[in-house]
């Protein structure tokens, strides 16, 4: 934890400037990982008098030399001043926090661009803008490309543009997660490169359709580690979860310099595309105050997902018994106060779901948008899911255009990499209103339908309180009574909360009885009929008449939840999920291969 301390101490200006540039004050495993010199690059080394036992010495003298000055970073270089003075770590700090110790094996250590004076000593050597490697987080294996500010600050002329696309193609060669950290323009075009050149030429996206088909393979995580511009803002937004920090990261496709020409406005890095901009719609998923805080989300990230689609959800040994202690305990009743009895009182769906998934287990993604549904990793009895849910404390827990978004693009991960997903509904219906038809909210309501109907893996259902409208259908009725389309039939439950219906009462009686309210002129006795009708239908919306002619499969005690989904889950987990990673492999496999699956995982 001492160099986590000693940078945290850095990053927050507590140390002086002479500390800064003095290589001795520094952390001693970060020196281990770059070399800071105050004087010139190390001398080439001599060449020695062949020896018979190692007639390579020369050569492999020659290659260590070269890894430690592509390694070396000056103190008082410019790129290194600015990555300082911004807060920033530079790119082998940020690689040494995230991994495991020891781990890198690193790909293209020496490229650079060397330039050599008349007797062979080094007159300049500048290190390709991105290190690039295998590594191991929690002892399993990924790839990893960061981009090395410092150097030409990320931009294609000072690349060495093959590293990049060789790491990436390499994940998905390995079928393993591949981690991105972003800073600057990640090998994208400067104008710097017409005068190298000599001529200017159409923009291409090389590689760029590897990236769009490793969606469909591997889990796929990028940083933000500083302005993330051009290229970089794409590559960033082609993955499965996208990060920022608060203090340093932001987000655009042309930086300030760029707009103001084109728009006439002065702004900064963070005004323009910051943290606070990038994560209000969606383009980053989570956000850390600190570089280490992203690093954490990163691993979190990681660790409910398999390394390939092609591979079985990491299970982990199901919690203690103490660890549950609240549920097996007095206070299991918890759960019974967090949905108020008052059905126009908005609660936290958070406060539920502690109620039922493994202590510690639950991680949110997309807290800042979309703000109507929740989306969430979690694990029950060590087993990992991914969880969607209404919160009724913004829109009434309709579902909004931003909402239908973020349920869509959750349920297409979780589909990729076959993790069951726990549905927790309290949803009026869409959006409505001015500001929610200029927002297309129908449209991405529909595109949310089809990706919930092509998703193959189980859904389980549980209606909390409000259940109404097309929208509750969408994300509540897929598969109803058709086993072969969508994710098959899916488990629907209700707790003894819920109401369900088409068209909300309130304002639904206004449209069907409109004629028979209207004829009655006196207000007082139009508003005395209207609450008549509302009582009496009212008095049918209820979960037991509803399980009664059974609209409802199940109606069950909200303490059981968690038992009945670790039930569930147990099955699913055994029969449907190796069922259809079997389905989704591209290699011909051996009759036995399904029951290997079974036996290798549960």
């Amino acid at each position: 934890m001492k160099r986590v301390a000693s940078i945290a101490q850095h990053l927050s200006g507590e140390s002086s400037k002479a500390e800064q540039s003095d290589p001795a004050k520094l952390p001693t495993s970060l020196t281990t990982a770059r070399t800071y010199l105050s004087q010139g690059l190390p001398p080439r080394p001599e060449l020695k008098p062949e020896n018979p036992k190692n007639p390579w010495e020369n050569k492999l003298a020659e290659l260590e030399w070269r890894k430690s000055i592509a390694r070396i970073k000056f103190e008082d270089d410019r790129g290194v001043t600015r990555q300082r003075t911004q807060g920033k770590l530079l790119v082998r700090e940020r690689l040494e926090l995230l991994i495991d110790p020891g781990s890198l094996r690193e790909h293209g250590s020496i490229a650079g661009t060397m330039k050599l004076n008349e007797d062979g000593s080094v007159a300049d050597f500048q290190p390709a803008n991105f290190v690039a490697g295998r590594a191991n987080i929690n002892g399993r294996p990924v790839i990893i490309g960061a981009d090395d500010f410092t150097v030409r600050g990320g931009h294609q002329d000072g690349a060495i543009a093959e590293k990049q696309g060789y790491a990436e193609r390499i994940a998905r060669q390995y079928r393993v997660p591949c981690i991105r950290l972003l800073d600057g323009s990640s090998g994208g075009g400067s104008v710097v490169s017409i005068l190298q050149r000599g001529y200017s030429s159409l923009p291409i996206m090389y590689g760029f359709g590897n990236l769009v088909r490793m969606l469909d393979e591997i889990p796929v995580v990028a940083m933000a580690c500083g302005p993330t511009v051009g290229l970089a803002s794409a590559r960033a937004t082609v993955a499965h979860f996208t990060i920022g920090c608060s203090a340093i990261s932001s987000l655009f496709a042309a930086g300030p310099p760029m707009v103001v020409h084109a728009t006439h406005e002065r702004l900064t890095n963070i005004q323009l595309g910051g943290c606070q901009v990038m994560a209000s719609n969606g383009t980053f998923d989570n956000i850390a105050s600190t570089e280490e805080g992203c690093f954490d989300l990163i691993r979190r990230f990681l660790s409910y997902l398999p390394m390939n689609r092609w591979g079985m959800p990491p299970i982990t040994p199901p919690p203690r018994r103490e660890a549950l202690a609240d549920w097996e305990g007095a206070d299991r009743d918890r759960i019974m106060r967090v949905i108020p009895t008052n059905r126009k009182k908005p609660y936290d769906p958070r406060d539920y779901l502690r109620c039922i998934v493994d202590p510690g287990s639950l991680f949110e993604i997309g807290t800042h948008w979309g703000k109507s549904h929740g989306i969430f990793f979690a694990r029950i009895c060590g087993f990992p899911v991914g969880i969607m849910a209404s919160d009724p404390r913004f829109e009434g827990g309709a579902m909004t255009a931003d909402s239908a978004n973020k349920l869509g693009r959750f349920a297409g991960l979780c589909s990729t990499f076959h993790l069951p997903v726990i549905d927790f509904v309290d949803c009026p219906g869409f959006a409505i209103g001015t500001k929610a038809e200029k927002a297309g909210t129908v449209r991405a309501g529909s595109r949310l339908a089809v990706t919930l109907y092509e998703s193959k893996v189980p859904f389980f259902v549980c209606v909390v309180r409000k259940g109404y409208g097309v929208a509750t259908g969408v994300i509540a009725g897929r598969g109803h009574g058709d086993v072969e389309y969508g994710g098959g039939q899916d488990v629907r439950v209700g707790w003894i909360s819920m109401e369900v219906g088409g068209p909300p009462l309130e304002g639904g009686i206004e449209a069907a009885f409109k004629r028979d309210l209207e004829a009655i002129k006196d207000p007082q006795a139009r508003e005395k009929e209207r609450a008549k009708i509302d009582a009496s239908m009212r008095a049918l919306i209820d979960p037991l008449i509803s399980a009664e002619h059974f609209a409802i499969e199940e109606v069950i005690d909200p303490r059981d939840t968690r038992q009945m989904v670790q039930e569930w889950l147990e099955i699913v987990y055994q029969t449907r999920i190796p069922e259809l990673i079997v389905r989704d492999t591209p290699l011909k496999t051996g009759g036995g291969a399904y029951a290997k699956i079974i036996k290798t995982h549960i």
